[in-house]
């Protein structure tokens, strides 16, 4: 179920959406689908103007239950908890849109912040609206309960605050970022719609949905999305991602530096967030990472999971990390 559908049992047109946000038409209708920053801040300021409802969010999330069949509901709401599903969310989000997300864990806190918007377009307010919506419906539908976030911040005015600040339980106030924060006992409390055995056989698929997708993205974008694909082998050398990549060694690293990175670079960047993910979503050893990490010994592991966070994998486990 995506966009055309909702949009459609919301009694606006998706063809008058798309010719307002001057997308193809058959764009909702396709197996998979990307859009630039730019195309994806059209089509939410065409669902603003075709719609004519400032509240539009609101009557998105009303339309989102756990039986509609999103990839992007339907992996976080698969998951152990709120934690882990913002988790699942931030590692599929470029499934969604051209952004990422934060998650920040601490004892009393877990935060969950959009980050990779573009800095000289202002996004417009439905679509942060959307995604606060989204983040607090998430929480709600996995418990079952009316969860309230501790606070909710955006960087745009919303449209018609107190509305959005009843539907939240909680007033939305101007911040850098958008972000929402919830209770750390909600966001670890089990969810009832955990389902790891349909998510084993779902996941696959979204993990080379998310592959195909980077693919057509940067160098760089390409190169994460084959470090997902392989890390755990072993054989992430250059060499090894050159030939999977269809570029010579030397073309890799010459795009990279353009795009003001390199291989070492972005592969202890895959490798620092998968070490967060597994450290704080999964029981598994620290010998079991360091092998799922591509790392020979765990001792390499340590150092580098030192190296970047400055903690233990003890530590880290306890609630002294972030997820990112």
């Amino acid at each position: 179920m995506g966009w055309g559908l909702i949009l459609g049992q919301l009694g606006i047109d998706p063809q008058d959406v798309l010719r307002s946000a001057r997308l193809p038409l058959d764009l909702f209708r396709r197996e998979a689908a990307s859009l630039d920053s730019a195309e994806y801040f059209r089509l939410w300021q065409a669902m603003e103007r075709v719609s004519g409802d400032p509240l539009l969010p609101l009557r998105l999330a009303r339309a989102m239950t756990a039986e509609t069949f999103s990839p992007a509901l339907f992996a976080c709401l698969c998951s152990e908890s709120l934690d882990a599903a913002l988790a699942r969310l931030a590692l599929y989000k470029p499934l969604i849109g051209p952004m990422h997300l934060s998650v920040e864990k601490d004892a009393s806190e877990t935060v969950v912040e959009i980050r990779g918007l573009p800095g000289d377009i202002d996004p417009p307010p439905s679509l942060i609206a959307g995604e606060l919506v989204f983040f607090t419906h998430l929480a709600r539908l996995g418990l079952r309960e009316r969860i309230v976030p501790t606070r909710v911040e955006s960087p745009v005015p919303l449209p018609q605050p107190h509305a959005f600040a009843d539907w939240l339980g909680c007033a939305p106030r101007h911040g850098e970022a958008a972000r929402v924060a919830f209770r750390g006992r909600d966001a670890e409390r089990p969810f009832l719609t955990a389902n790891p055995a349909m998510w084993a056989a779902f996941e696959p698929g979204l993990r080379q949905r998310l592959s195909d997708a980077t693919a057509q993205t940067s160098m760089a974008g390409r190169l994460r999305g084959w470090f997902n694909e392989t890390i755990a082998s072993g054989r992430v050398s250059i060499n090894e991602a050159a030939r999977d990549l269809g570029v010579s060694g030397r073309t890799l690293q010459r795009r990279l530096s353009a795009e003001d990175t390199s291989f070492q670079k972005e592969l202890s960047a895959v490798r620092e967030r998968l070490a967060r993910h597994y450290l704080t979503q999964t029981r598994l050893s620290t010998g079991e990472i360091a092998f799922l990490l591509g790392y020979a010994e765990p001792n390499s592991f340590y150092r580098a999971l030192h190296g970047w966070t400055g903690a233990t994998p003890d530590r880290i486990r306890s609630g002294g990390g972030v997820v990112s």
